[in-house]
């Protein structure tokens, strides 16, 4: 009985402290993102990450040309790169993923913790963070995907043999075996000879 007795006033104590964690208003949390320079930072963000993504596979594609026509496709494949930069990063994808971080923002902070990020943010030391945060993290972006693309290389060759031996077995096994396998077939006994 004492233990009700104890229990009780501690969970109306935790019902009313979550009643008065008013959820943050829309203009709160547009102030916030406006603290952190959002916009900016965003487009930003996007062309570096597209850019950091995109270098791999255009110096696996540039090394693949010869030598003489190595400038002109350098220049192919920029156009290429701000063509898809800039059907990408367009002002309704800015917005929806404004629109989402506001979203997920209100259902994740309180007001009081809205009000204290824009406290913080509007500060002296609070503006120095938000100025290099984006560098940070750019460097360490630059870091973790030059890691994973080199990773993702290794593990994935160590695989292909066996996936190059299954493919083979796929395309020339059975009772309709590819064209290809047969030309080789007869490459190989030319070879052979």
């Amino acid at each position: 009985m004492k233990l009700k007795t104890l229990l009780l006033p501690f969970a109306v104590l935790v019902l009313c402290a979550n009643a008065f964690a008013a959820t943050p208003s829309d203009e709160s949390l547009e102030r916030w993102l406006d603290t952190q320079f959002f916009d900016r930072e965003l487009e930003k963000n996007m062309i570096d990450g597209f850019n950091v993504g995109f270098k791999p596979y255009a110096d696996k594609a540039l090394a693949k040309v010869p030598e003489a026509k190595k400038e002109q496709m350098a220049k192919a494949i920029d156009r290429y790169r701000e063509n898809v930069l800039r059907d990408l990063i367009t002002p309704e994808v800015k917005q929806t993923i404004r629109n989402n971080l506001l979203k997920n923002a209100k259902l994740t902070y309180t007001q009081e913790e809205v009000d204290g990020m824009i406290a913080f943010n509007s500060s002296p030391v609070g503006q120095a963070v938000v100025v290099k945060t984006p560098f940070m993290l750019n460097q360490a972006m630059n870091e973790l995907m030059t890691f994973g693309l080199a990773l993702t290389e290794k593990v994935a060759q160590r695989h292909m043999p066996e996936f190059a031996k299954e493919m083979q077995g796929i395309m020339c096994g059975g009772k309709k075996p590819d064209t290809s396998c047969k030309q080789a077939k007869q490459v190989g006994k030319k070879h052979k000879k």
